[in-house]
């Protein structure tokens, strides 16, 4: 019994053995830039990435149930015979999708270098990505320069485009579905440079590390409308990752939502099913306009009916920006009902609040800037238990402090202050 190394690589191997026991659990180490490192497996082989080329490496293998241990040596390949092909092999997952999350920044920039050449068209690779300001591990489909990709659905595309190139490259991507002519004309950018029903070309400058469509530069962090679909690009090398984030258009006549709020009477039923709801309001020309949507219970004893909570869709005078607000029924010391919103988002901002026990409203912000509150003695908890706070509070001098809480007095302890006293 022995160590088996395939596809082997300058930056990779994939190691295998025969079995001890189906439930049993390996321990696997390995010197890599003179660390010793070890992870813990429970199938008779793993792939090791990350290596350094022309290099040779000591592996060892312990089996959990018999303390039988493998040990064997190999020898990456030279950046000369690099066989890439099999770096990308080593990261095959059983259902023949592709893990690229393994890779490090080196040998993924390689990977990208190489992208067209080892990869095919159309295959699923998991990748690692910055989105929104965020790292994320993706699912996304491999488009190989010159040829042409069919854009289905929300899949998200791994462009074959690398600085590294030293020359410019063309990718084509293709919308099989059609979009109506309504939807067509609420997408811009793209609308404007190429017939959406058609093939949208991408021209990559590896100097500036982005791509143009037709008039359009993009780049990392941009958003653009492609197919009637919203496009973020992410870093990490570029993919696009395709999110149904765009204001649609109302799908029928307008005389449909004329009626709707004007002759159309009311219908009712005891359960009614569909795909799709198009909820419309009301609104002229420089005037806000909004439309909501009530949900009630109806007390079968008392034959009473009351509003448990409100979603109130708002657009404001310019039909540019839309907002959304969130209500529940609360009812206050007083015996008056409201419908009190708790959660208020805009494109820019939401806004979560909450009643204390004066009834009085409290609410945080979220916004590009931070987290803000709209009191001056708000904390932030940690732990589920709040056994730690960070409080603020005004005065003369203000004062922002780290406290604990103490069971014994019940009372929270003050373990670290700041103040804005010159």
């Amino acid at each position: 019994m022995s160590l088996q190394f395939e596809l082997k690589s300058a930056f990779s191997v994939k190691i295998s053995w025969d079995s001890f026991d189906d439930s049993d659990a390996y321990t696997v180490q390995w010197t890599q830039s003179s660390v010793q490192k070890e992870t813990t497996i429970s199938t008779s082989a793993i792939p090791l990435v990350n290596l350094e080329p022309d290099t040779s490496y000591g592996v060892r293998v312990t089996s959990a149930s018999s303390n039988t241990v493998l040990s064997d040596g190999f020898q990456t390949w030279s950046l000369e015979d690099p066989h890439l092909e099999n770096l990308y092999a080593s990261v095959q997952l059983e259902d023949g999708t592709y893990d690229a999350t393994q890779f490090d920044k080196s040998v993924h920039d390689v990977f990208l270098m190489y992208f067209n050449d080892i990869v095919q068209n159309g295959d699923t690779i998991y990748a690692s990505v910055i989105l929104k300001g965020a790292p994320k591990n993706i699912e996304t489909r491999a488009v190989i320069e010159g040829s042409t990709t069919d854009v289905v659905g929300d899949q998200n595309l791994f462009l074959p485009f690398s600085k590294d190139s030293g020359s410019a490259q063309i990718g084509t991507l293709s919308n099989s579905v059609p979009i109506d002519d309504a939807e067509a004309t609420g997408v811009s950018d793209v609308a404007v440079a190429q017939d959406l029903d058609g093939d949208v070309e991408l021209l990559y400058t590896p100097e500036s590390d982005t791509f143009t469509i037709g008039n359009n530069v993009y780049g990392v962090g941009d958003k653009f409308n492609l197919f009637g679909k919203m496009v973020t690009v992410a870093d990490g090398s570029i993919v696009l990752v395709f999110e149904d984030t765009v204001a649609k258009v109302y799908p029928f006549n307008t005389s449909t939502a004329s009626n709707v709020l004007g002759t159309l009477g009311s219908q009712f039923a005891k359960t009614f099913t569909c795909s799709v709801i198009n909820v419309v309001g009301s609104k002229t020309t420089g005037v806000s306009g909004n439309t909501y949507s009530s949900s009630w219970v109806y007390d079968t004893e008392t034959d009473t009916i009351a509003e448990a909570t409100r979603i109130v869709h708002t657009i404001d005078e310019d039909s540019a920006n839309g907002t959304i607000s969130i209500g529940v029924r609360h009812t206050d010391a007083n015996s008056n009902t409201f419908i009190e919103p708790v959660v208020a988002c805009a494109s820019g901002s939401t806004t979560i609040s909450a009643q204390d026990d004066s009834d009085n409203t409290v609410s945080t912000t979220i916004d590009p800037t931070g987290i803000s509150f709209d009191t001056d003695d708000a904390c932030i908890y940690f732990g589920a238990a709040q056994k730690f706070r960070i409080i603020f509070r005004d005065g003369t001098p203000s004062t922002l402090a780290i406290e604990s809480y103490d069971a014994d007095t019940g009372t929270y302890m003050t373990r670290s202050e700041f103040s804005d006293a010159t």
